[in-house]
């Protein structure tokens, strides 16, 4: 029973490949490329960046940086300063075009064991929050972006 199933693929097999089925194809998808602008804003000016992406290390390059080609899809880049500033944003690169990026890099912080600078902001129900009237006080800050 084994030796007619074996015979019986095998013949099976043969047809298949007498019609083409399983052959390579006669053209392979094209490969689509764009480019990335990296511009690093700050209130000083930044002459250079330390560049990751797809967390994928790729070095220190001049404000700004252009990088061709890149594969088109989604990427994650993290730009640094090299001084302690850094963000990170998930950018969207087309086939053909160039992608702008705009990061901010501030030259503020860390202040871990150190005192916080002043600081006051309006709450969603118009009360002014000032950081000096909190002294003593634990205060968290938690800042949002929506685009």
């Amino acid at each position: 029973m084994t030796r007619l199933l074996t015979k019986g693929f095998g013949i099976l097999l043969t047809a298949l490949m007498l019609s083409h089925c399983g052959s390579p194809p006669t053209s392979l998808p094209l490969t689509q490329f764009g480019s990335l602008r990296i511009v690093a804003m700050d209130t000083t000016t930044i002459r250079f960046i330390y560049l990751e992406m797809d967390d994928v290390v790729l070095g220190m390059f001049t404000n700004p940086c252009y990088l061709a080609p890149v594969l088109a899809g989604t990427h994650k880049i993290v730009i640094s300063d090299g001084r302690g500033a850094i963000d990170a944003k998930m950018v969207d690169v087309s086939d053909g075009r160039q992608t702008n990026a705009t990061v901010w890099l501030t030259g503020d912080g860390p202040y871990v064991g150190k005192k916080a600078p002043t600081f006051s902001a309006t709450s969603i129900d118009g009360v002014v929050l000032d950081l000096q009237k909190l002294r003593g006080c634990v205060v968290l800050l938690a800042f949002f972006e929506h685009t």
